[in-house]
């Protein structure tokens, strides 16, 4: 069993193009199932869950790219650094650079760019996306509980053979998510994650990102 958790862990990558082709409702249920055990403060399990599919997610992908092609200001629950400290910048446009390479879209073309950033509104074709919300009422611990959540999710999605894909751009228009599922203003919306069957053949999924070494990551203190 443990070198079964390494294998998921060392395995699960992001995925960004899925094959249409929906996850019958009993393997999402299962993979909702693992996640459900993730550990919070005192217990407290302050996720709110919404898997949503077929028309109420076109409603969704739709309302997203109208947002974008109308240059609608971001307007999430959650604040975006404006600038990150140099190492975590360097890193976020070094993957964004190889990533880039990966599908063979050039530094200067700007129109592919664009086009690789309307598929993130459509959240990668992806037959089902996972919306996760706190209340407005709970302390900023949440996050960390939610992350537990979404770690635990996302490593049992890949042993059950299915990919998925944090997404921060999927919380860019909180309010859109809100009107098509009906839910109040004070479920803030934390993050999406699409899931579904990777497509093999795509060659975004060929992309990995790198990690930082141990030596990079960790101090060590004896005394």
């Amino acid at each position: 069993m443990k070198q079964e958790v390494l294998k998921a862990i060392n395995g699960r990558h992001s995925v960004r193009a899925y094959l249409d082709r929906p996850v019958p409702e009993d393997v999402i249920k299962q993979v909702l199932m693992a996640a459900l055990m993730a550990p919070s403060w005192g217990n407290n399990q302050p996720w709110e869950i919404a898997v949503v599919s077929g028309p109420a997610l076109e409603r969704i992908k739709k309302g997203f790219l109208k947002a974008v092609d109308e240059g609608q200001p971001l307007a999430s629950d959650f604040t975006f650094p404006a600038s990150w400290p140099e190492a975590n910048q360097k890193r976020y446009f070094e993957n964004g650079e190889r990533m880039y390479l990966t599908l063979g879209i050039a530094r200067d073309d700007q129109k592919a760019r664009e086009e690789f950033g309307r598929r993130g509104c459509e959240f990668f074709g992806a037959p089902h996306v996972i919306f996760l919300f706190l209340d407005e009422g709970l302390s900023p611990w949440a996050l960390h509980d939610l992350g537990l959540f979404c770690q635990t999710l996302m490593l049992a999605a890949h042993s059950m053979g299915l990919g998925t894909c944090p997404m921060a751009s999927a919380i860019i228009y909180p309010d859109l998510v809100r009107e098509a599922l009906g839910l109040p203003s004070n479920k803030k919306l934390a993050l999406g994650i699409p899931i579904g069957y990777p497509d093999q053949e795509s060659k975004i999924n060929q992309h990995r990102s790198t990690r930082i070494s141990m030596d990079e990551a960790v101090r060590w203190y004896h005394e």
